[in-house]
């Protein structure tokens, strides 16, 4: 029988896709004598790169039968479960398959789970990692299990000391309403996990920030053998014999990334804002600042928002809209980022409220979630089927990539518009978000207060019904202004000379045409590319192909290059440009990528 690659490539790409990373995330922990609400808070930027999808979950508390096991990554470890595990809350990021190191979680208990990269470890570096390792098992395994912060983190020891951490470098925050922690994990079975004391704020960028004298005065863990394996690796001087005088940071970080702008400068922003002073471009950056007073929401959301405005570090590109997101240098608020949440602990953990921002923080508002829900609001795309999927996160579905009527793809629209429009867009969005917020706040005050006054009084599933309702609300609400106020912004119509198209196709051109009613592109300034993708890898076209038909503009681009970066998938692709007097111009179209088609054909003898 003959079969074309093609077709075998469409069957097969499940096997060949690679599990994707998350790629540069940014963390905050407050204590409970620095947070606004006077318990533990967590804030974080979900960062990942390409066009990915974002949805959520509530998997409900399960019972497991004896012998029972799960497993995540293609030969990972198979984790044994404990007879009854509990509930989450689940934000889920999906790629070509779900990223491995990318989800938040937060559950029954009230202990939440997040992560930030802290690639690159040393190259010398010697992992050890039994029966495959675990990955994205270890958050998964918090979320089912863990019953408080201190739990979480002995539960993570164990774990790590019996498989071994499967990938590069990450930092884990571990927290609930009393307590947070820190765990800095290596490949392998070393780690450094610290408690963050009540009066501290740690920010953590992309590398490690356990430093030498971190360790005094506070809780701590280190692996069993640490110090002695970074000694006889040469990596820290044999005259340091305590663990309390070790430079996690220095010691396993790999030297090229010490200190590397990418992540310093995200690290010295925030610390500005979180002390109300200047740090230096060579200045050492601690592991933790006393601010000394609590930090209030608003500048929580700063740093999260933050492309270095008003500094010589807010540098732009000259794209479009002048976006802060793609450029060279890594802003906190980035290309990259896909939700930002705060994290807002309390001491009912039906009372923790999740502040959401899906997409990038600077172009959407935070909006409320509190962790006594029911069921999640159609605004934030929740899995019908969670345990299902979450069985199957590492598995490959390039389907759930596919533009379609979920929530996701309305954000992510809106979030194209605001880069490529941005200078004419951001002032007045940015605007209307803070408005908006202040009245949030005040409202989930109050609904808080209800639900809490309900559960006092033995009535907790009333006070559930009525945060459930109210969470419903706030998110269609919330869509219906957003789509009110991207309407005059509405992208123009792109027609091509063909709706499906191969991914690296090297024979093809494709013709797409617009009308700009009389106004006269200039051909340099155009790029077009899938949506989700970094704008600077967009296509240019083909050189001198501009042409005006009919009152119709008319490119040709290269499929080949069009499709360099995209992914298999029926998706948004975007055209942007300005013309002679320097007015943006956006155009939007739905197109059908299907995998790379080769021209040979190979015979396949099935039996």
């Amino acid at each position: 029988m003959v079969f074309s690659t093609f077709l075998i490539l469409s069957v097969l790409l499940g096997i060949l896709v690679p599990v994707r990373r998350a790629s540069a995330c940014s963390g905050l922990i407050l204590g409970k004598d620095v947070s606004p609400t006077g318990k533990v808070l967590v804030a974080h930027n979900e960062d990942d790169s390409d066009r990915l999808l974002v949805r959520h979950a509530l998997v409900p508390p399960r019972d497991h039968k004896p012998g029972t096991t799960f497993t995540c990554e293609e030969e990972s470890a198979h984790i044994p479960q404990i007879p009854h595990t509990f509930g989450f809350f689940w934000s889920e990021v999906r790629g070509e398959r779900g990223l491995s190191n990318a989800d938040i979680f937060y559950n029954d208990h009230g202990v939440g789970i997040f992560s930030d990269s802290c690639r690159h470890i040393r190259s010398d570096h010697e992992p050890d990692c039994i029966a495959g390792g675990i990955g994205y098992g270890l958050r998964r395994a918090l979320a089912e299990q863990a019953y408080s912060a201190d739990h979480g983190v002995i539960l993570a020891m164990k774990l790590l000391e019996q498989y071994g951490y499967r990938d590069s470098g990450r930092c884990y925050i571990i927290a609930d309403a009393n307590e947070a922690w820190m765990i800095q994990v290596v490949h392998g079975q070393h780690y450094c996990a610290v408690q963050i004391r009540d009066d501290e704020a740690a920010f953590i960028p992309n590398h490690y920030t356990i430093r030498k004298g971190d360790l005094n005065n506070r809780k701590f863990y280190c692996s069993k053998d640490l110090l002695n394996y970074a000694s006889q690796k040469g990596w820290v001087s044999p005259h340091v014999l305590e663990e309390k005088d070790f430079d996690f940071a220095k010691a396993f970080q790999n030297p090229k990334r010490w200190r590397h702008k990418f992540n310093t400068f995200r690290q010295r922003h925030a610390l500005s804002i979180l002390t109300g002073r200047e740090w230096g471009v060579n200045e050492e950056l601690p592991m933790t600042v006393h601010p000394g007073k609590k930090i209030e929401f608003d500048k929580i959301k700063a740093i999260f928002r933050s492309h270095y405005e008003g500094t010589a570090d807010d540098l732009r590109m000259d794209f479009s809209g002048f976006s802060p997101h793609y450029t060279p240098l890594r802003r906190i608020c980035t290309g990259t980022t896909v939700e930002g949440i705060i994290a807002a602990f309390h001491e009912y953990p039906e009372l923790t409220c999740l502040w959401i921002a899906p997409g990038r923080p600077c172009s959407h508002p935070y909006i409320p979630l509190l962790g006594g829900i029911l069921s999640l609001p159609e605004g934030l795309s929740p899995i019908k089927r969670p345990i299902p999927a979450l069985e199957e996160h590492c598995q490959p579905d390039m389907s759930l990539l596919d533009i379609d009527s979920k929530k996701w793809w309305n954000i992510t629209q809106q979030q194209i518009i605001t880069d490529l429009l941005y200078k004419d867009i951001h002032p007045s969005l940015q605007n209307w978000i803070s408005f908006y917020e202040d009245s949030l706040m005040k409202q989930e005050e109050e609904i808080r207060q209800k639900a809490e006054t309900l559960m006092l009084s033995g009535e907790k599933e009333e006070a559930r019904t009525l945060l459930t309702a109210w969470g419903e609300t706030i998110s269609r609400q919330t869509a219906e202004k957003l789509e009110k106020f991207f309407a005059p912004f509405a992208p123009i119509s792109l027609l091509t000379s063909a709706t499906n198209i191969f991914k690296g196709d090297r024979s093809t051109e494709l013709v797409v045409r617009f009308n700009l009613k009389g106004r006269h592109p200039v051909e340099k300034s155009i790029l077009m590319g899938q949506g989700g993708l970094n704008h600077t890898l967009w296509a240019t076209p083909i050189d001198q192909s501009l042409l005006e038909e009919n009152g119709l503009w008319t490119l040709r681009f290269r499929v080949r290059e069009l499709t360099e970066k995209a992914l298999p998938c029926r998706s948004d692709f975007w055209l942007a440009g300005h013309d002679i007097e320097g007015k943006t111009f956006i155009a939007r179209t739905i197109m059908q990528v299907y995998p790379q088609r080769e021209d040979n054909t190979f015979l396949y003898n099935g039996k």
